[in-house]
């Protein structure tokens, strides 16, 4: 697990601490992913900037989470020969939609720099040279075309790091 932890602490990790690796680290460094990435076989890349007002007052550091630390995990990903990465993308790209519930159909409308960072990073998945979903929450490197997408909604804020080292179970 990678995690800066900016929102968190190391203690909420007790539980599960002898069956990961945490590193400590901003995704906006790129030698600090590809050290994540070391014997990985899937990453669920939950690590954003997801205050829209915090966005609005450093949109520069929204962009270096969101956009450049994507864009990182994405690279050490694929030197690391990771199989999958699953993108955790926003509703915020949309805007104020008129329609309800909101769906990948519709057009972007980013109205924050949150959402316009969020928007980037997809595309970003979308260009990253691997094979992608065309969900907005999965970048998918793997090399086979059966193999089934699963949605991430939920909240927390760092990358979720599954080994390939099988005494260590896959954690959510």
């Amino acid at each position: 697990m990678l995690d800066d932890l900016s929102t968190g602490r190391r203690e909420h990790l007790r539980a599960v601490r002898d069956r990961i690796r945490f590193i400590r680290g901003n995704v906006a460094r790129l030698e600090v992913c590809r050290r994540a990435m070391q014997d990985v076989d899937y990453v669920f890349h939950q690590a954003a900037v997801t205050s829209v007002p915090r966005s609005l007052r450093k949109p520069l550091a929204a962009h270096h989470t969101n956009v450049t630390g994507t864009l990182n995990v994405l690279l050490a990903a694929r030197e690391a020969k990771v199989r999958r990465v699953v993108f955790a993308g926003s509703t915020a790209a949309y805007g104020d939609a008129a329609e309800v519930p909101q769906h990948e159909a519709l057009l972007p409308h980013p109205r924050s720099a949150y959402a316009a960072s969020k928007l980037a990073a997809e595309a970003y998945c979308q260009a990253s040279g691997t094979r992608t979903g065309s969900r907005r929450w999965c970048c998918d490197t793997s090399t086979s075309s059966d193999r089934a997408r699963t949605s991430t909604r939920n909240t927390v804020r760092r990358p979720i790091v599954h080994r390939r080292r099988p005494e260590r179970p896959i954690l959510r």
